[in-house]
């Protein structure tokens, strides 16, 4: 198949989801297909010079963007960008349009029906606004989305939540693919060798600004609760007045990959996000987590992981606002079993390497191209 890949992603920065592009069609091009992704950046500027990936890539911009700032300077360049994007991409021609989940502008829809689309969703898109997106942004993507997701021939989820939410509603085919992780890219004889502290147990969390689904503040509260040190990397968290700063609650800057390794190999446990109730979700499949896993972490989790959810060195707890008064023993307990031990890459690999999950993406895109084609 000829895949185009449509996202809003900065193909310059360092993200996850970046990464997770990357990944993606490194996989597609394995197998034998032929792949091509179309970025427009939800990003004030556009440093299509600082692009370096593997894949063939067209970034899309404009000058009239260029007179705006922030957010407003994306919008202006998503709406102005359409006709090349469409006038490019029927010049590849590709039998499927992949589409990461973007808020909805005027000209997304036009593009969208133009192709054989399929849409990816990472969360409930409408819900997640209504907690984190303002005003401007509920109302920009309620103006269209019903119309866009109509336009979609099927839809792909990284949860089974999501996936039969959108497959219900607007009727299409949806499969659940929990986000998957290149193992390739960490293999076992590079990967730090240090060990955990034998003194405390060393518990990290890793995430990001402004996502209160992520529950850093419960971060905080169980590092009020433990005997151990709680390191906060990407993300920053500052106490209440009534709460004292403490020495056990290490919080560190962004860190890159090697950066990350060094730490993990001194963790005992890895952290997900803790308040995901608060996103209206109960399942997530998180890409960290599976950074997590790849270092051979066991996790403490607040919500269902399509993937990981009931295995032994996976602790779920509840995903409710008192989840850490709840199951404070057997938080504890769990960390007292898993200091010092790690998993064993065998027990993963299958559950969210890449190739497994790639493998079943393609055949759901092969289906529905057959599926209209001979409608």
């Amino acid at each position: 198949m000829k895949i185009a890949y449509l996202t809003d992603i900065d193909l310059s920065s360092h993200s996850g989801v970046r990464i997770k592009h990357i990944m993606q069609c490194s996989n597609w091009e394995k197998l034998g297909h032929e792949v091509k992704i179309y970025s427009i950046p939800n990003t004030a500027t556009v440093n299509a010079q600082q692009i370096d990936i593997p894949i063939s890539f067209e970034v899309f911009d404009n000058k009239i963007s260029t007179y705006f700032k922030g957010g407003i300077a994306a919008y202006v360049r998503k709406i102005f960008a359409t006709s090349r994007i469409i006038k490019s991409l029927k010049e590849f021609n590709p039998d499927i349009l992949y589409v990461r989940s973007m808020v909805y502008y005027p000209g997304l829809n036009r593009i969208v029906r133009s192709f054989i689309s399929v849409i990816e969703y990472n969360t409930l898109m409408e819900k997640e606004l209504e907690v984190a997106g303002n005003k401007r942004i509920r109302f920009m993507h309620g103006l269209g989305y019903k119309a866009l997701n109509t336009s979609a021939k099927a839809f792909v989820g990284v949860t089974e939540e999501i996936a039969l939410a959108y497959g219900d509603r607007y009727r299409r085919p949806a499969v659940a693919i929990g986000n998957g992780f290149d193992l390739s890219s960490y293999p076992l004889n590079e990967m730090p060798v240090n060990m955990p502290s034998p003194d405390r147990a060393q518990i990290v969390f890793v995430g990001s600004p402004n996502m209160p689904w992520h529950g850093i503040d419960k971060f905080y509260q169980l590092s009020t609760l433990v005997d151990a040190d709680f390191h906060l990397v990407g993300a920053t968290y500052e106490p209440d007045e009534t709460s004292a700063a403490r020495k056990n609650f290490i919080q560190h800057a962004f860190m890159n990959k090697k950066e990350l390794g060094e730490l993990y190999s001194k963790m005992d446990i890895a952290i997900g996000s803790l308040a995901l109730h608060r996103n209206n979700l109960k399942e997530a499949t998180p890409l960290k987590v599976r950074e997590y896993c790849t270092y051979g972490l066991p996790i403490i989790i607040a919500y269902k992981d399509t993937d990981l959810s009931g295995k032994e060195f996976v602790l779920e707890i509840d995903n409710s606002e008192d989840t850490i008064e709840k199951n404070l023993l057997v938080i504890k307990a769990f960390i007292s079993k898993w200091r010092g031990k790690r998993i064993a890459r065998e027990e993963i690999e299958q559950l969210i390497d890449y190739r497994y999950k790639e493998e079943k993406r393609l055949s759901f895109l092969q289906a529905i191209l057959k599926a209209e084609r001979t409608a």
